[in-house]
Order: C-alpha cells, then structure tokens, then sequence
C-alpha cells in the first residue's frame, strides 16, 4: 500500500476501502458534526503527520 486516505484532524490513516473510515464519516453527518475532506496522501506523509495505521483495515 503506497498511498493511504487521512483526514486532517484524524489520529489514523485509512486504506481506500475502509469501511471505519466511511462509518464515522457517515455518522458524524448524521448527527449534524463538519465532515472533514479526505485527502490521499503516502503512508510515509500520514507517518509524518503523527498518523498511525487504523487497526481495522490496515495491517504491517
């Protein structure tokens, strides 16, 4: 995996497919919280960032 999805306010960083990663989205809407943007960035940046992998859909 080269590139990985992050949001900016987030702690982790997300395979494409991540269904965690679209569930929050999807309930933060619901319950009326600001959506933050999803951005592709590489494994290496979202490590920079502080991010670590998500535990449901990213394995070492």
């Amino acid at each position: 995996m080269t590139e990985v999805l992050v949001t900016d306010t987030g702690e982790r960083y997300h395979a494409s497919e991540c269904w965690a990663l679209r569930a929050g989205q999807q309930g933060g809407e619901a319950l009326g919280f600001d959506i933050h943007r999803i951005r592709s960035v590489s494994v290496a940046d979202a490590e920079a960032e502080g991010k670590t992998p998500c535990k449901v859909c990213v394995t070492r």
